[in-house]
C-alpha cells in the first residue's frame, strides 16, 4: 500500500524478527495504526526526505509481540504507529546528528518525541527516534545512552546542551 510518493506501508511494518518469530500480525496493522502512520509519513518522513534524500525507517510500527520481544517501552510511540527509527546517511557519513539539529532548528514545526539515540563522542548518534503522536505534540527532545537509559531532557541537561549545539 503506497502511504506518499515516496514510501510504502511495508517500509513501516518491516522486522526481520517479527518474520522469524512468526508475530504476523506485525504485517497487517489495524485501519487505526495505518492512519497513525500516514500522519508520520506526510509531517515527518516526507519532510525528512526532501531534505536529505532517500531512506527507508530501520523502525516504524511495531506489534505489540514484537515490541516485548525487542523490549520496547510499554507506552512506545512504535506501538501505535506514531514512531520511526532510522540512521541517516549521505555519501556513507552518518548524517543523523545534522538531522537532528535541523528538525530542533525549524525544520520540522511539530513532533512528539525526538531522541538522540547512544551518541558517540562527538554527539553523532546510532539513530534518531522520531515521533507524530497526534495526540501529544509537545516536540520532546531526550538523549539517551548507556548512563541515562531512560533519557534525560534535552534542555535540562548542560551536558548534552553544550555537546548538541
Amino acid at each position: 500500500m503506497k502511504l506518499s510518493n515516496n514510501f510504502y506501508l511495508s517500509e513501516f511494518t518491516k522486522s526481520e524478527i517479527a518474520m522469524k518469530n512468526g508475530f504476523k500480525e506485525q504485517f497487517k496493522p489495524p485501519k487505526e495504526i495505518i492512519e497513525n502512520i500516514k500522519l508520520l509519513v506526510e509531517n515527518i518522513a516526507e519532510p525528512i526526505r526532501e531534505k536529505f534524500g532517500s531512506f527507508s525507517p530501520t523502525s516504524g510500527y511495531r506489534c505489540k509481540k514484537l515490541n516485548t520481544f525487542v523490549g520496547g517501552s510499554k507506552k512506545s510511540e512504535h506501538l501505535i504507529g506514531a514512531a520511526m527509527d532510522e540512521t541517516f546517511f549521505k555519501d556513507n557519513k552518518n548524517i543523523s546528528k545534522e538531522v537532528f539539529d535541523w528538525i530542533l532548528n525549524g525544520g520540522l514545526k511539530k513532533w512528539s518525541t525526538l531522541i538522540l539515540e547512544y551518541p558517540d563522542k562527538n554527539c553523532i548518534p546510532r539513530w534518531l527516534h522520531i515521533g507524530y503522536d497526534i495526540n501529544n505534540l509537545n516536540n520532546t527532545v531526550l538523549v539517551i545512552d548507556d548512563k541515562n537509559p531512560k533519557g534525560i531532557n534535552y534542555y535540562v541537561s548542560k551536558y548534552y546542551k553544550n555537546k548538541l549545539l
